[in-house]
């Protein structure tokens, strides 16, 4: 029977190897100095070229950087990510700490982890590319948050870029599956891979499920996915939910989309769901772009092409929406991704926005 080390995640404080580089990376109780192969709980880390130059207790370490978790998570995770503390990461990702944790924080830790999958090797080094890479996707319908990252990161460093061959790829159907599961690392992984492969084919499932996935987490990553595949698409989706859509749960859930997007374009969005809450029904909202053309140029007029006016013509593509009645809820989901985008609260009030609008259009 073969034994994963994939599966030893949640460790009691460990030593840690530090390579001739610098590099700190977790290992077991029997790392030595020079190897050029760490096994840490986690899997193998392969260091050819920088072998381990020498072994640290933690415990000390750990100690003190816990007393900023509770002031600073984002600082206090970063710092555990630089000093190699894998297993505090991984740790604050089981479902008793993951529960006291928010989206945000979550999807940090899940990121940070991604990372180190890149380097740690949990799978049979006998086993070929492509069945590393189908291996390391049946074992993420059993993985919790943390495994999950591990085995995505794996993957991420498994699987070719965009154009590369269908043996080192997921097939569209495998990720298609992957997001309707149960399995929330599966989800997660499935999204962050259909980014990774560039397929524009799981934009609209991945819309799909940012809105109606009944999971945080999930919604987040599908969304983030989107971003990646086309950031004005994504932008035009969540409009058309926000300002079109048939649940008011929905509308509310494309309005945080859009203020955690940091697209500029979203904010003229945003400002007519806040709008529409003060407006009669009938009200519509245009999404598109105008492109100018130079067709021709009116050279018997100007005697000389070089002083010729150009005759344009101008191109408008788009979609015009009717404005549905926005709810207190929805306009208030507005308010809120308005000022995580903006970085500005002029107040609780819609009529507070508007003002802040009409003087940020007046450039005052």
């Amino acid at each position: 029977m073969v034994c994963f080390h994939l599966l030893l995640l949640v460790v009691l404080p460990q030593d840690l190897a530090i390579t001739s580089s610098g590099q700190r990376i977790p290992c077991g109780s029997d790392a030595a100095i020079g190897d050029l192969q760490v096994k840490s709980p986690f899997g193998i880390i392969n260091c050819p070229t920088d072998p381990v130059s020498g072994l640290v207790d933690t415990a000390a370490e750990r100690a003190l950087l816990r007393k900023m978790r509770n002031n600073n998570f984002s600082a206090w995770a970063q710092r555990c990510n630089q000093r190699g503390l894998l297993s505090e990461l991984t740790t604050a990702l089981t479902i008793s700490e993951a529960d006291q944790l928010s989206v945000e924080q979550i999807s940090l830790l899940m990121e940070l982890v991604r990372q180190w999958g890149y380097r740690i090797d949990p799978l049979p080094a006998r086993l070929s590319n492509e069945e590393r890479i189908e291996l390391a996707w049946d074992l993420l319908g059993k993985a919790d948050l943390a495994q999950g990252a591990l085995l995505c990161g794996r993957l991420l460093e498994e699987i070719g870029g965009p154009g590369a061959s269908p043996k080192r790829r997921l097939g569209l159907a495998d990720l298609r599956r992957g997001l309707r599961t149960k399995s929330i690392s599966t989800q997660c992984a499935a999204a962050v891979l259909a980014a990774h492969q560039q397929e524009a084919d799981m934009f609209r499932p991945l819309t799909a499920f940012s809105l109606e996935d009944p999971n945080k987490l999930v919604r987040a990553e599908c969304a983030d996915a989107m971003l990646v595949l086309s950031r004005d698409e994504s932008i035009s989706q969540w409009a058309m939910a926000l300002l079109r859509g048939a649940k008011g749960s929905y509308r509310e859930i494309a309005a945080e989309h859009l203020g955690n997007s940091e697209a500029d374009a979203a904010l003229p969005v945003l400002m007519v769901a806040v709008a529409a809450a003060r407006r009669e029904p009938g009200s519509f909202f245009f999404s598109g772009r105008q492109i100018s053309l130079v067709t021709d140029f009116d050279v018997e007029v100007a005697g000389a092409a070089a002083i010729a006016n150009p005759i344009t013509t101008v191109l408008t593509e788009g979609t015009m929406l009717e404005v549905r009645i926005i709810s207190t809820s929805v306009s208030r989901a507005a308010m809120r991704a308005l000022r995580r985008l903006s970085g500005e609260n002029p107040g609780e009030r819609e009529e507070d926005w508007l003002e802040w609008w009409r003087e940020r259009k007046m450039g005052l």
